[in-house]
Protein backbone atom coordinates (compact mmCIF):
# COMPACT_ATOMS: atom_id res chain seq x y z
CA UNK A 1 0.00 0.00 0.00
CA UNK A 2 1.61 3.92 -0.81
CA UNK A 3 2.33 5.72 2.08
CA UNK A 4 3.63 9.27 2.68
CA UNK A 5 6.68 8.70 1.25
CA UNK A 6 5.53 7.88 -2.08
CA UNK A 7 3.06 10.83 -2.32
CA UNK A 8 4.54 13.35 -5.45
CA UNK A 9 5.91 16.32 -3.91
CA UNK A 10 2.88 18.48 -5.35
CA UNK A 11 0.55 16.67 -3.57
CA UNK A 12 2.79 16.77 -0.35
CA UNK A 13 2.45 20.47 -0.71
CA UNK A 14 -1.18 20.89 -1.50
CA UNK A 15 -1.65 18.20 1.93
CA UNK A 16 1.10 21.15 3.66
CA UNK A 17 -0.82 24.25 2.42
CA UNK A 18 -4.78 23.20 3.45
CA UNK A 19 -3.26 22.16 6.90
CA UNK A 20 -1.47 26.11 6.84
CA UNK A 21 -4.65 27.61 5.37
CA UNK A 22 -7.23 25.52 7.48
CA UNK A 23 -10.06 27.91 9.01
CA UNK A 24 -11.49 25.13 11.35
CA UNK A 25 -11.37 26.34 14.71
CA UNK A 26 -9.90 22.86 17.03
CA UNK A 27 -9.53 24.37 20.90
CA UNK A 28 -12.14 25.63 23.45
CA UNK A 29 -12.58 29.20 23.34
CA UNK A 30 -11.34 29.26 27.04
CA UNK A 31 -7.72 28.51 26.10
CA UNK A 32 -5.54 30.64 25.78
CA UNK A 33 -5.35 33.65 22.09
CA UNK A 34 -3.09 32.03 20.15
CA UNK A 35 -5.79 30.78 17.48
CA UNK A 36 -2.81 28.90 15.59
CA UNK A 37 -0.74 27.15 18.40
CA UNK A 38 -2.32 23.52 17.55
CA UNK A 39 -0.33 23.94 14.03
CA UNK A 40 2.84 23.76 15.86
CA UNK A 41 2.04 19.80 16.71
CA UNK A 42 2.44 19.14 12.52
CA UNK A 43 6.23 19.84 13.27
CA UNK A 44 6.57 16.64 15.35
CA UNK A 45 5.34 14.08 12.99
CA UNK A 46 8.56 13.69 10.80
CA UNK A 47 11.49 15.82 9.49
CA UNK A 48 9.84 16.70 6.76
CA UNK A 49 6.92 18.10 8.33
CA UNK A 50 8.95 19.79 10.25
CA UNK A 51 11.11 21.75 7.87
CA UNK A 52 7.81 22.51 6.14
CA UNK A 53 5.67 23.49 9.03
CA UNK A 54 8.48 25.07 11.32
CA UNK A 55 9.07 27.72 8.74
CA UNK A 56 5.34 28.57 8.71
CA UNK A 57 4.92 29.15 12.43
CA UNK A 58 8.18 30.80 13.21
CA UNK A 59 7.22 33.38 10.52
CA UNK A 60 4.54 35.15 12.61
CA UNK A 61 5.49 34.91 15.97
CA UNK A 62 2.62 35.91 19.01
CA UNK A 63 4.11 36.01 22.41
CA UNK A 64 3.19 36.95 25.86
CA UNK A 65 5.43 37.33 28.81
CA UNK A 66 4.86 33.79 30.03
CA UNK A 67 6.26 32.65 26.48
CA UNK A 68 9.67 34.04 26.65
CA UNK A 69 11.85 32.18 28.37
CA UNK A 70 10.22 28.64 26.36
CA UNK A 71 10.51 31.01 22.93
CA UNK A 72 14.20 31.47 23.68
CA UNK A 73 14.69 27.71 24.58
CA UNK A 74 13.07 26.55 21.60
CA UNK A 75 14.22 29.20 19.14
CA UNK A 76 17.92 27.95 18.99
CA UNK A 77 20.37 28.56 16.15
CA UNK A 78 19.12 25.54 14.03
CA UNK A 79 15.96 26.89 13.75
CA UNK A 80 17.04 30.60 13.31
CA UNK A 81 15.05 33.10 10.55
CA UNK A 82 13.90 36.49 11.07
CA UNK A 83 10.52 36.12 12.21
CA UNK A 84 8.20 39.07 10.94
CA UNK A 85 5.75 40.45 12.61
CA UNK A 86 6.79 39.40 16.38
CA UNK A 87 3.75 40.62 18.46
CA UNK A 88 4.32 40.69 22.15
CA UNK A 89 0.92 40.85 23.94
CA UNK A 90 1.95 42.45 27.48
CA UNK A 91 -1.20 40.22 29.46
CA UNK A 92 -1.71 42.09 33.05
CA UNK A 93 -4.15 40.67 35.81
CA UNK A 94 -7.66 39.24 35.37
CA UNK A 95 -10.61 41.42 36.99
CA UNK A 96 -14.13 40.02 37.76
CA UNK A 97 -17.80 41.24 38.51
CA UNK A 98 -17.15 42.93 41.16
CA UNK A 99 -14.13 45.35 39.47
CA UNK A 100 -15.32 45.44 36.32
CA UNK A 101 -17.79 48.45 36.74
CA UNK A 102 -15.26 50.76 38.31
CA UNK A 103 -11.59 52.08 37.38
CA UNK A 104 -8.14 50.60 38.69
CA UNK A 105 -7.03 50.80 41.98
CA UNK A 106 -3.74 52.57 42.49
CA UNK A 107 -2.73 49.17 43.84
CA UNK A 108 -3.65 47.89 40.81
CA UNK A 109 -2.35 50.21 38.64
CA UNK A 110 0.88 50.27 40.39
CA UNK A 111 0.76 46.35 39.79
CA UNK A 112 0.29 46.57 36.17
CA UNK A 113 3.12 49.20 35.82
CA UNK A 114 5.51 46.53 36.88
CA UNK A 115 3.99 43.76 34.39
CA UNK A 116 4.32 46.05 31.90
CA UNK A 117 8.41 46.98 32.31
CA UNK A 118 9.58 43.70 33.78
CA UNK A 119 8.06 42.32 30.78
CA UNK A 120 8.73 44.63 28.00
CA UNK A 121 12.61 44.11 29.95
CA UNK A 122 12.68 40.42 29.80
CA UNK A 123 11.84 40.82 25.69
CA UNK A 124 14.40 43.27 24.90
CA UNK A 125 17.07 40.91 26.59
CA UNK A 126 16.38 37.68 25.44
CA UNK A 127 19.95 36.05 24.32
CA UNK A 128 18.18 34.85 20.71
CA UNK A 129 18.63 38.63 19.57
CA UNK A 130 22.16 37.83 19.41
CA UNK A 131 21.09 35.40 16.84
CA UNK A 132 18.51 37.14 14.88
CA UNK A 133 20.86 40.17 14.64
CA UNK A 134 23.32 38.50 11.99
CA UNK A 135 20.50 37.52 10.13
CA UNK A 136 19.43 41.11 9.18
CA UNK A 137 19.03 41.98 5.79
CA UNK A 138 16.97 44.44 4.10
CA UNK A 139 15.16 41.44 2.58
CA UNK A 140 15.05 40.20 6.62
CA UNK A 141 13.90 42.91 8.50
CA UNK A 142 11.98 42.69 11.60
CA UNK A 143 8.59 44.12 12.80
CA UNK A 144 7.64 44.88 16.51
CA UNK A 145 4.13 44.63 17.93
CA UNK A 146 3.20 45.93 20.87
CA UNK A 147 -0.08 45.41 22.97
CA UNK A 148 -1.30 45.90 26.47
CA UNK A 149 -4.36 44.17 27.80
CA UNK A 150 -6.37 41.96 30.62
CA UNK A 151 -8.22 38.92 29.27
CA UNK A 152 -11.03 40.00 31.36
CA UNK A 153 -11.74 43.09 29.01
CA UNK A 154 -13.22 41.29 26.44
CA UNK A 155 -15.83 39.36 29.46
CA UNK A 156 -17.90 41.78 31.23
CA UNK A 157 -19.64 44.69 29.24
CA UNK A 158 -17.58 45.09 26.17
CA UNK A 159 -18.60 41.69 25.01
CA UNK A 160 -20.16 42.77 21.84
CA UNK A 161 -17.02 44.38 20.82
CA UNK A 162 -14.48 42.99 18.83
CA UNK A 163 -10.66 42.23 19.94
CA UNK A 164 -8.07 40.69 17.78
CA UNK A 165 -8.71 36.99 17.62
CA UNK A 166 -12.47 37.09 17.32
CA UNK A 167 -12.25 35.89 13.56
CA UNK A 168 -9.54 33.34 14.72
CA UNK A 169 -11.39 32.09 17.18
CA UNK A 170 -15.21 30.18 17.50
CA UNK A 171 -16.57 33.34 19.10
CA UNK A 172 -18.34 34.89 16.23
CA UNK A 173 -19.82 31.43 15.81
CA UNK A 174 -20.42 31.20 19.32
CA UNK A 175 -20.77 34.46 21.22
CA UNK A 176 -19.77 34.82 24.46
CA UNK A 177 -22.67 37.66 24.45
CA UNK A 178 -25.17 36.42 27.46
CA UNK A 179 -28.21 38.74 26.22
CA UNK A 180 -29.96 38.52 29.40
CA UNK A 181 -27.20 40.07 32.04
CA UNK A 182 -28.67 43.22 33.24
CA UNK A 183 -25.53 43.61 35.48
CA UNK A 184 -23.49 43.74 32.31
CA UNK A 185 -25.53 46.07 30.46
CA UNK A 186 -27.95 43.21 28.96
CA UNK A 187 -31.81 43.65 29.47
CA UNK A 188 -33.56 40.99 27.26
CA UNK A 189 -31.50 41.65 24.28
CA UNK A 190 -31.59 45.08 24.49
CA UNK A 191 -27.96 46.83 25.86
CA UNK A 192 -27.70 49.83 27.98
CA UNK A 193 -24.44 51.88 27.76
CA UNK A 194 -22.10 51.76 30.16
CA UNK A 195 -21.02 54.26 32.68
CA UNK A 196 -18.00 55.93 33.38
CA UNK A 197 -16.30 53.27 35.76
CA UNK A 198 -16.56 50.24 32.94
CA UNK A 199 -15.34 52.45 30.57
CA UNK A 200 -12.36 53.19 32.71
CA UNK A 201 -11.98 49.93 33.37
CA UNK A 202 -11.55 48.79 29.82
CA UNK A 203 -8.50 51.58 28.84
CA UNK A 204 -7.25 51.49 32.15
CA UNK A 205 -5.14 53.85 34.00
CA UNK A 206 -1.83 55.64 31.98
CA UNK A 207 1.01 52.63 32.47
CA UNK A 208 4.49 53.89 33.01
CA UNK A 209 7.72 52.30 32.88
CA UNK A 210 8.81 51.54 36.14
CA UNK A 211 12.10 50.96 35.94
CA UNK A 212 12.86 51.09 40.14
CA UNK A 213 11.67 47.35 40.18
CA UNK A 214 14.63 46.06 37.88
CA UNK A 215 17.33 48.36 38.86
CA UNK A 216 18.56 50.77 41.62
CA UNK A 217 20.03 52.81 38.76
CA UNK A 218 18.25 55.93 37.75
CA UNK A 219 20.18 56.12 34.51
CA UNK A 220 18.70 52.68 33.14
CA UNK A 221 17.27 52.33 29.56
CA UNK A 222 15.79 49.85 27.76
CA UNK A 223 18.74 47.88 25.99
CA UNK A 224 19.16 48.83 22.26
CA UNK A 225 16.96 47.01 19.47
CA UNK A 226 19.23 47.83 16.25
CA UNK A 227 17.40 45.26 14.33
CA UNK A 228 14.17 46.33 14.54
CA UNK A 229 12.69 48.73 11.73
CA UNK A 230 9.09 48.75 12.30
CA UNK A 231 6.70 48.81 15.68
CA UNK A 232 3.16 49.00 15.36
CA UNK A 233 0.91 49.81 17.66
CA UNK A 234 -2.02 48.28 16.92
CA UNK A 235 -5.62 49.31 18.43
CA UNK A 236 -7.33 45.95 18.53
CA UNK A 237 -6.52 46.37 22.58
CA UNK A 238 -8.02 49.07 24.09
CA UNK A 239 -5.36 49.93 26.74
CA UNK A 240 -2.66 52.86 25.59
CA UNK A 241 0.67 51.52 25.31
CA UNK A 242 2.89 53.55 27.72
CA UNK A 243 6.09 55.51 27.68
CA UNK A 244 6.77 54.55 23.68
CA UNK A 245 8.82 57.62 23.66
CA UNK A 246 11.40 55.83 25.53
CA UNK A 247 10.91 52.47 23.68
CA UNK A 248 11.56 54.69 20.50
CA UNK A 249 14.77 55.99 22.15
CA UNK A 250 15.59 51.75 22.12
CA UNK A 251 15.54 51.45 18.20
CA UNK A 252 17.86 53.49 16.38
CA UNK A 253 17.40 52.18 13.34
CA UNK A 254 13.04 51.99 12.89
CA UNK A 255 11.95 53.23 9.73
CA UNK A 256 8.29 52.39 10.18
CA UNK A 257 5.89 53.72 12.87
CA UNK A 258 2.14 52.66 13.45
CA UNK A 259 0.69 54.29 15.90
CA UNK A 260 -3.33 53.70 16.96
CA UNK A 261 -4.27 54.77 19.99
CA UNK A 262 -8.35 54.79 21.13
CA UNK A 263 -9.41 58.29 22.01
CA UNK A 264 -9.66 57.95 26.01
CA UNK A 265 -13.49 58.68 28.13
CA UNK A 266 -11.81 61.72 29.68
CA UNK A 267 -10.46 65.49 29.27
CA UNK A 268 -7.70 64.71 31.97
CA UNK A 269 -6.32 61.25 30.54
CA UNK A 270 -6.91 62.90 26.78
CA UNK A 271 -4.46 65.81 27.77
CA UNK A 272 -2.28 63.28 29.27
CA UNK A 273 -2.42 61.15 25.69
CA UNK A 274 -2.00 64.55 23.46
CA UNK A 275 1.21 64.97 25.89
CA UNK A 276 2.11 61.34 25.66
CA UNK A 277 1.88 62.33 21.54
CA UNK A 278 4.30 65.15 21.64
CA UNK A 279 7.05 63.56 23.69
CA UNK A 280 6.44 60.59 20.99
CA UNK A 281 6.50 63.13 18.01
CA UNK A 282 9.91 64.64 19.78
CA UNK A 283 11.60 60.89 20.38
CA UNK A 284 11.32 60.08 16.63
CA UNK A 285 14.78 58.98 15.35
CA UNK A 286 16.13 60.12 12.30
CA UNK A 287 16.06 56.44 10.50
CA UNK A 288 12.35 56.96 10.42
CA UNK A 289 10.96 57.56 7.06
CA UNK A 290 7.15 56.16 7.62
CA UNK A 291 4.54 57.20 9.82
CA UNK A 292 1.07 56.34 10.28
CA UNK A 293 -1.12 57.77 12.87
CA UNK A 294 -4.60 56.76 13.08
CA UNK A 295 -6.66 57.78 16.46
CA UNK A 296 -10.26 55.22 16.82
CA UNK A 297 -12.87 56.27 18.87
CA UNK A 298 -16.49 55.00 18.98
CA UNK A 299 -19.72 56.44 20.94
CA UNK A 300 -20.03 53.37 23.32
CA UNK A 301 -16.93 54.49 24.80
CA UNK A 302 -16.83 58.51 24.13
CA UNK A 303 -18.82 60.77 20.99
CA UNK A 304 -16.90 62.36 19.67
CA UNK A 305 -15.81 65.67 21.75
CA UNK A 306 -15.15 69.15 20.55
CA UNK A 307 -11.72 69.26 18.37
CA UNK A 308 -8.62 70.68 20.14
CA UNK A 309 -6.17 71.87 18.06
CA UNK A 310 -2.79 71.07 19.61
CA UNK A 311 -0.36 73.22 18.00
CA UNK A 312 2.58 71.79 19.13
CA UNK A 313 2.10 68.36 18.26
CA UNK A 314 1.19 69.65 14.66
CA UNK A 315 4.39 71.66 14.35
CA UNK A 316 6.44 68.90 15.64
CA UNK A 317 4.60 66.01 12.62
CA UNK A 318 5.01 69.15 10.12
CA UNK A 319 9.06 69.27 11.48
CA UNK A 320 9.46 65.66 11.06
CA UNK A 321 7.62 65.08 7.56
CA UNK A 322 9.76 66.90 5.59
CA UNK A 323 12.42 63.75 5.84
CA UNK A 324 9.07 61.31 5.39
CA UNK A 325 8.44 59.38 2.46
CA UNK A 326 5.40 58.24 3.51
CA UNK A 327 2.62 60.15 6.27
CA UNK A 328 -0.63 58.87 6.72
CA UNK A 329 -2.53 60.73 10.01
CA UNK A 330 -6.12 60.26 10.72
CA UNK A 331 -8.30 61.94 13.60
CA UNK A 332 -5.36 62.50 15.68
CA UNK A 333 -3.60 65.86 13.58
CA UNK A 334 -5.22 68.55 11.92
CA UNK A 335 -4.85 69.00 8.60
CA UNK A 336 -5.91 72.72 8.54
CA UNK A 337 -3.63 73.88 11.34
CA UNK A 338 -0.54 71.52 9.71
CA UNK A 339 -0.91 72.74 5.98
CA UNK A 340 -1.23 76.81 6.99
CA UNK A 341 2.38 77.77 7.36
CA UNK A 342 2.51 76.29 3.78
CA UNK A 343 -0.55 78.84 2.40
CA UNK A 344 -2.47 80.11 5.03
CA UNK A 345 -5.00 81.21 1.84
CA UNK A 346 -5.96 77.66 1.64
CA UNK A 347 -10.12 76.81 1.17
CA UNK A 348 -9.56 73.61 -0.01
CA UNK A 349 -7.03 71.35 -0.51
CA UNK A 350 -7.15 68.10 -2.68
CA UNK A 351 -3.93 65.85 -3.19
CA UNK A 352 -4.05 63.14 -5.72
CA UNK A 353 -1.39 60.65 -7.14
Amino acid sequence: MAGWSDLAVDLKLMVFNYLVNSERCLRPKDEDDRPHRYKSTYATVSREWRAFFESKNFMHLVLHQSDLADFERVFTRARIQVPRPVWLRVQLPSYNCHECSSEESQEEATVNNIIFTSSLWKFTILGVWKDIRGEITPQKEMTMILSVYSPSDREHHFRDHPFDDDKETCYYRSARIDYDDPSHGWHSSSYVAPGLGPKLRLLGNPLDLNFRQISADSAISLPTLDFISELQIPRQFYRATPRLDLILKSLPKLQTLRYEPWRHVTDDCERHRELNFHEILQAFPKTLTKFSAFMDSNDALRSQPEKVINTMSIASVREASFRFTELAASFIVDAEWFFYPFHPAFYMLSLNM
